[in-house]
């Protein structure tokens, strides 16, 4: 129930009880622009694993990384494009998330912070988000299936 139908439950039960003599909202013209449908900005949970099933995450620097990372973290778009070789530490498997990309300078890294930081200045992700499965031999790797339905398999050394 919007707001409109809210106050004249209101005032109507007001009038009826006696508290006040007449509607004074009758005849009143509610003006304003009509919601139109929202369009939707985020991926279910089974787009979201169709997508991770089509990456391809060999060896090669390429978009399909940056999809695992912001699909993993939860990262927002901007806080992924400002990540610099600082930010990551393998050794400890720690990413740590202290600004974002302002694409609104064109000239260089725009050094903000991020839209949600602690007071330290930034967070940071542990563990090994690209990993979603080990072999025997204790190797990341990723099996997927590519459109054509043949197995492709990356592996990348822990």
């Amino acid at each position: 129930m919007d707001f409109h139908h809210q106050i004249k439950g209101a005032v109507l039960d007001a009038v009826d009880d006696g508290l006040i003599n007449r509607d004074p909202t009758r005849k009143v013209i509610i003006k304003g622009k009509v919601e139109g449908a929202k369009k939707k900005k985020y991926l279910n949970q089974f787009e979201l694993h169709r997508l991770l099933s089509e990456l391809e995450l060999c060896r090669s620097v390429s978009w399909h990384w940056f999809i695992l990372l912001v699909a993993k973290t939860g990262l927002r778009f901007s806080e992924a494009l400002a990540l610099t070789p600082e930010d990551w530490d393998f050794t400890r498997q720690i990413l740590t998330i202290n600004k974002t990309w302002d694409y609104t300078i064109r000239t260089e890294l725009g050094s903000c912070p991020p839209k949600t930081s602690p007071p330290t200045g930034g967070s940071t992700l542990t563990g090994n988000w690209w990993c979603s499965s080990r072999n025997s031999s204790g190797i990341c790797q990723r099996a997927s299936r590519s459109s054509s339905g043949k197995d492709r398999r990356c592996t990348t050394p822990q």
